[in-house]
């Protein structure tokens, strides 16, 4: 899912005449953003419902930790996803065109769709 993610991004970006580089980071980036969500996603339900005790008190007064912390993971996405992963890919998603109305849906739920969800759950009304 998350490989695809990054395919479709990239390709888009490349298709703009952008530089691999920043088509690589680009793409790393929101496969970072999306991983971060899904993980806060499932952090909130468990507090909301109370499955696992989690205490995170730690990891939110200490903001130093989490910049630090957030640059490392960003960084290890953009070298997952070498130049010979990336050809993977491509071979992989070679019969579907990465512009189409459905990849657009597909990408916007798996950001938008938890998203919503985080904000419900962690309301405090």
């Amino acid at each position: 899912m998350y490989n695809y993610v990054f395919w479709v991004i990239y390709e888009g970006n490349i298709s703009r005449n952008k530089s691999k580089v920043l088509s690589r980071w680009n793409a790393s980036c929101i496969v970072f953003f999306t991983v971060l969500l899904h993980i806060f996603l499932v952090i909130s339900v468990c507090k909301r419902f109370e499955i696992a005790p989690l205490n995170l008190e730690y990891l939110t007064n200490n903001t130093g930790i989490e910049g630090v912390f957030f640059l490392l993971l960003m960084i290890f996405f953009y070298f997952y996803y070498t130049e010979s992963r990336i050809e993977k890919f491509r071979e992989k998603y070679a019969s579907r065109h990465w512009s189409g109305i459905i990849n657009v849906i597909f990408i916007g739920s798996l950001i938008i769709i938890p998203l919503i969800t985080i904000i419900i759950l962690r309301w405090k009304g």
